[in-house]
């Protein structure tokens, strides 16, 4: 009700009745492009109405009526839900180049406009992650050096967990340490706990990916995003694009083609180039490049380890092995190696478990780049799909006791090697797989190394165990705030 009532506020009845006329003349295209069938959409808002903040659990519901390929009107975007691991294998998978590009979300071209990556399709798409996958390479992705500067980091972080004598929420450091990781790289620097300015753009982050959602008011109605009910929206935005810029800024002053000091540098160097494409990189989408860096290098990852903390606290027998583990390996003061996970099979395993039941990214957005036909049905170009990641890792068809945590799920008999089910997709399906892939394992496995190497996390006295069933849902999904000891070993 709360939805209609906005909506109510902000339009009068003639655009009402044009916004449903095209509603229905909507219908009418969708019907002859026989899509899969679907839940019933009001005009307008579709069936945004009824979806829960915890989109991904309606879907899963809602599969259990229509099937594991069905359709949801999402406003004024149609989309096709994929809710099983057999669905996203025969469309994402198996006809990967037909599922390639990404959905066009008012929430997001509103937003952030265009010339990033993430959210880019076609030619440009293409180019700038091969682009970027090379800087990355440049920068030490998936070498001692990029190791080293995560330990480096390590190290900073647990010196500021020893700093906490009480109970402490690690939300902030933990956030702050993993961003330090894409900041460095991009920025040249990173950015002390205690700086406020960094703090707030951290802030920021977190309140984008929380209602940068799907089911978004906005991409109902798109003009909603230049009113009061998005002022924070656009507010947020405007200083995290601004904080891009300045460091763009500083580097164009001090530039040395001859000395790239990092990822801001290496876009200057790129801007220097002859391009086919004039706009494929320019100065003034220069930011976007960047801020995709920052978001996708930074929050889930941050996310991923904040759920590892939560269940270590909540299964102790866990911490326990993994402790006993990592001093068999390492002992207390031999630093953990990327190459060590190897010798870390239950470590790694643990890390899988987090990943599985915790969903950082519960689901999966692609389009239609051509007509598909799928199981008798026609997709459209430009169809939005989303696969719910969520019901592939807790499928009772595909895991057994789905909702428990149980690490040994990914061992073999003899516990000392790594079994990795097809099901089990954290990073997306796909030819349009997550390209910090690498990055985010190499930290999430080294900073949790590191901090079962040095601490004990418990349960203050004062307090209940958080719960591992409860979440903050957005576009990505995060813990509810919860509060630790960690003791030092």
């Amino acid at each position: 009700m709360v939805f209609y009532e906005e909506i109510l506020s902000l339009a009068n009845i003639p655009t009402i009745i044009l916004l449903s006329i095209l509603f229905l003349f909507s219908l009418r295209l969708l019907k002859s492009n026989k899509l899969p069938p679907g839940p019933f959409g009001w005009p307008i808002v579709g069936s945004i109405p009824h979806i829960d903040k915890e989109s991904y659990l309606t879907f899963d519901k809602w599969a259990k009526e229509y099937g594991d390929i069905y359709t949801v009107k999402l406003g004024w975007t149609t989309a096709v839900i994929l809710n099983s691991f057999d669905a996203i294998k025969s469309t994402l998978k198996d006809q990967g180049d037909k599922f390639i590009d990404r959905p066009r979300l008012p929430i997001i071209e509103l937003g952030f406009t265009k010339g990033g990556v993430v959210f880019e399709n076609g030619p440009a798409w293409s180019e700038r992650r091969r682009w970027m996958f090379c800087v990355l390479r440049n920068f030490g992705l998936g070498k001692k050096s990029l190791e080293s500067r995560i330990n480096l980091e390590a190290d900073y972080l647990c010196k500021e967990i020893n700093k906490n004598c009480n109970s402490f929420n690690p939300l902030h450091i933990v956030n702050n340490a993993v961003s330090n990781i894409i900041s460095s790289i991009s920025f040249g620097d990173r950015f002390e706990y205690s700086d406020p300015k960094f703090k707030e753009l951290l802030d920021t982050n977190r309140y984008l990916l929380k209602h940068s959602t799907f089911v978004a008011p906005v991409n109902a109605i798109p003009v909603l995003f230049y009113t009061p009910m998005y002022n924070r929206f656009r507010e947020v935005t405007s200083s995290l694009i601004a904080f891009i810029n300045d460091s763009i800024q500083q580097h164009q002053e001090t530039f040395d083609a001859g000395n790239i000091r990092d990822i801001i540098d290496s876009c200057l160097a790129e801007l220097e180039k002859e391009h086919v494409d004039s706009k494929l990189f320019a100065k003034d989408t220069l930011w976007r490049t960047l801020f995709d860096l920052f978001i996708a290098g930074s929050e889930t990852t941050a996310t991923t380890i904040m759920w590892t903390i939560l269940y270590l606290v909540k299964y102790p027998e866990v911490q326990e092995k993994l402790q006993q583990e990592v001093d068999e390996v390492l002992g207390q003061e031999k630093k953990p190696t990327w190459g060590a996970r190897q010798s870390l099979p239950y470590l790694e395993a643990t890390i899988m478990e987090v990943q599985r039941l915790s969903n950082v990214a519960p689901l999966l957005a692609r389009s239609t780049s051509e007509e598909v036909e799928i199981n008798g049905y026609k997709l459209p170009p430009g169809l939005t799909i989303l696969a719910n990641l969520w019901n592939v890792h807790h499928d009772p068809n595909q895991w057994e006791r789905p909702f428990n945590f149980e690490p040994e799920r990914f061992l073999t008999d003899d516990k000392r090697t790594i079994r990795k089910p097809n099901v089990f997709i954290p990073f997306g399906a796909g030819r349009r797989m997550c390209i910090g892939e690498l990055l985010s394992k190499m930290e999430i496995f080294l900073f949790t190394a590191n901090l079962i190497q040095r601490f004990t996390f418990e349960v203050p006295d004062d307090k209940t165990t958080p719960s591992v069933n409860e979440c903050v849902p957005g576009l990505t999904r995060s813990p509810k705030p919860y509060e630790i000891y960690a003791i030092k070993r």
